[in-house]
């Protein structure tokens, strides 16, 4: 497969995750999972942007551009999962779905890298695959953490059930 097809296929899996999160977090309750989940909207779409130039750069000049590839938000998303903490089944069913998908995308990455011609383009490859690497781990921390405070809440609200069953009127 041809460098040029190769940013295709990126960019098609950048807009269909952009298209998740963006999806994700107008369901999810939580307002900082809200927040969280599209801040990974605006770094995909942020990576479709990128690709789409190296496309056009690679169509004009012959090889990829990475001056415009800048640094990644990665800290305001890390910020903004750490404040995320309130557990919600339908949020966690969320979170656990991005999980999975950042897991191939780190597989999608490493793949594209093998298979480009170019050195600009692998080197881009291997940004990608590190910004969705940190994604990954941002997902897998805040999954971790909605879990245990899932399991505090629910044992907090079964002793509370429990409590009032021992002093209900019969």
């Amino acid at each position: 497969m041809g460098d040029l097809a190769l940013l295709k296929k990126a960019e098609v899996l950048e807009a269909d995750r952009a298209n998740f999160y963006k999806h994700s977090a107008s369901k999810v309750l939580d307002p900082q999972g809200k927040a969280v989940l599209l801040s990974l909207s605006v770094a995909e779409r942020r990576h479709l942007r990128i690709l789409n130039s190296q496309r056009i750069s690679l169509k004009t000049s012959g090889e990829a551009d990475l001056g415009i590839v800048g640094k990644p938000a990665y800290e305001g998303l890390k910020k903004s999962f750490e404040k995320s903490l309130r557990a919600n089944q339908s949020d966690i069913t969320l979170l656990e779905k991005a999980v999975k998908l950042e897991r191939v995308d780190v597989s999608f990455y490493e793949g594209l890298y093998k298979q480009a011609n170019s050195k600009g383009l692998r080197k881009l490859f291997k940004i990608l695959e590190a910004e969705e690497k940190k994604h990954f781990g941002l997902l897998m921390q805040s999954l971790k953490d909605l879990k245990k405070q899932g399991v505090a809440e629910s044992t907090a609200s079964n002793s509370r059930m429990m409590f009032f069953s021992l002093f209900k009127r019969k």
